[in-house]
């Protein structure tokens, strides 16, 4: 988890990944220490390199230090084109969560962009095999929830000894 948390009476907070992960929901938890009420808290996400382009910007209001906030901002495949020129054809490797509290004080902390996300699990029918066996391949395409992932197209390239592929079963 990132934090982002300031020193001074009350001590602020907000919690989340250490890794921003695109088209993802990342939840963040916003609070502080200390006796007073209300506190608005200012929290967003940036790009590298962005100079005042604000991503997701919430303005937060935690009622005490019982009551921390859960927030979820969200980094998009928009928001990394909205980033790029004609000058500047990068692809960014990081953003920035920004947090500004009610004294003025602000605390920005660095997250690495993850631009692949979710998991490919490719199962067989048995662990091992003999030579000229024919094989029965599964592979499942899942995204971060768990949930069958239909968003991108899985190709297989399947390499027999010598570095030879075998497209469609055939060699």
């Amino acid at each position: 988890m990132a934090r982002c948390q300031v020193s001074r009476s009350p001590h602020w907070y907000v919690l989340g990944p250490n890794v921003l992960r695109l088209e993802i929901d990342e939840t963040f938890l916003i609070g502080f220490f200390g006796e007073e009420r209300n506190q608005n808290i200012k929290v967003w996400l940036s790009l590298e390199n962005t100079e005042g382009m604000k991503i997701d910007y919430q303005d937060v209001t935690v009622a005490s230090k019982d009551k921390p906030v859960e927030r979820t901002m969200r980094l998009s495949a928009n928001h990394i084109k909205a980033s790029i020129s004609d000058a500047n054809k990068w692809k960014p490797k990081h953003a920035q969560v920004t947090a500004i509290f009610n004294d003025g004080t602000n605390y920005t902390e660095e997250l690495t962009i993850v631009y692949n996300t979710g998991f490919l699990i490719v199962q067989t029918d048995k662990p091992l095999y003999t030579p000229n066996e024919g094989v029965s391949v599964r592979v499942l395409s899942l995204d971060e929830g768990l949930r069958i992932s239909t968003k991108k197209p899985v190709i297989i390239d399947i390499m027999r000894e010598g570095g030879r592929v075998r497209e469609g079963g055939r060699e």
